[in-house]
């Protein structure tokens, strides 16, 4: 006849057990997902990247957390006080140190020059013609070119970070002459460097983090920027004026560390894909880019400049050339694959 296992030896191979499978737990520890943002996220509550990426971010957190497929196995980390600046989190991905980011063309330029025509004013209609253009066979020969020479990855094109304008503190404004001179910051990306120069604006290539302090110290007397960011600079406190013509966008990405992205498998790459696929954002934004500038014009404190036809005109036919000169020595190919998909 068996004997009865005494309680104590009972609850001693209990405990054993629960430290057994309490250490088999801790070795399969969910694996960290790093992404890198340039900024701090508290200015996802006033920069359209930012705020574009809490979507996408806040998707892939609930997918962690909720779908067989990454539950317990994966964990999402935010890395916003490592890298100031968007060339650093690229440079970041592609080395391996993180496994995503968001990015812009003005930062891939540091490694490709066919990015530079991005930026180039009026190169593209709207953001729905830059879609069309980075999916010509000539330009997804460019994004191979960085997933093979860099290691990064275009996952998606999710939006614009805005259209850029000009916001200065001189003024009144009327004519294109009015703004002759003036010390304008801009995002280093050469396209806006050729616009300024046509214009005879000085421009000062700076990173964001400086630019308050410029305004108020007056090294500068205004900003190429979009309207997101107006309260992020606290523009209306330093500019007065707001001219509503885009000098060209800056479109940004979801890029990813291609051999990280490539060793995702089955069900598991399907629910990336899932979080990072299935929003689509810039349509939202574009609405609220008006609302921004209505805003601005309602404002008895601010100008939101009003030009004659004749000189909108001019300022256009500047931008149009400007483009036309900047883009004369780049691949011929690639310009001609996005005045094919202007009116498709």
């Amino acid at each position: 006849m068996q004997k009865k296992m005494p309680l104590r030896r009972m609850l001693t191979i209990s405990l054993i057990l629960t430290c057994f499978f309490a250490a088999s737990a801790a070795s399969a520890k969910e694996e960290v997902i790093k992404y890198f943002n340039p900024a701090p996220v508290m200015s996802m509550d006033d920069t359209a990247e930012l705020m574009n990426m809490s979507v996408y971010l806040g998707n892939l957190e609930f997918l962690m957390k909720h779908n067989s497929a990454l539950k317990g196995k994966y964990e999402l980390k935010i890395a916003d006080n490592i890298f100031t600046s968007g060339e650093d989190c690229l440079t970041a991905v592609a080395s391996g140190a993180g496994h995503f980011a968001y990015s812009g063309t003005a930062y891939m330029e540091q490694f490709d020059d066919a990015w530079q025509m991005i930026q180039a004013p009026e190169m593209f209609k709207d953001f729905e013609h830059f879609l069309r253009a980075m999916g010509t066979p000539e330009w997804q020969e460019v994004h191979k070119r960085l997933e093979e020479k860099q290691g990064v990855t275009i996952l998606k094109w999710i939006g614009p970070i805005g259209n850029f304008f000009l916001y200065t503190d001189k003024g009144p404004i009327t004519s294109m002459d009015d703004i002759v001179g003036q010390k304008i910051r801009y995002n280093n990306g050469k396209g806006f460097a050729a616009g300024l120069e046509k214009m005879q604006v000085t421009g000062v290539g700076m990173p964001f983090t400086e630019l308050v302090s410029a305004l108020q110290t007056n090294m500068v007397d205004g900003a190429l920027s979009e309207v997101y960011a107006e309260s992020l600079y606290d523009l209306p406190r330093y500019t007065k004026y707001m001219v509503p013509i885009s000098w060209g966008m800056l479109p940004m990405a979801i890029v990813v560390n291609t051999e990280w992205w490539n060793s995702l498998e089955g069900r598991e790459k399907e629910v990336f894909e899932q979080a990072f696929f299935a929003p689509t954002t810039h349509n939202y934004f574009d609405e609220l880019e008006e609302k921004h500038m209505a805003a601005w014009d309602a404002n008895p404190e601010l100008e939101l400049v009003k030009l004659s036809s004749e000189e909108e005109a001019r300022w256009r036919k500047a931008m149009v050339e400007t483009r036309e000169e900047f883009v004369k020595n780049s691949d011929q190919d690639l310009v001609k694959a996005i005045a094919r998909t202007r009116d498709q």
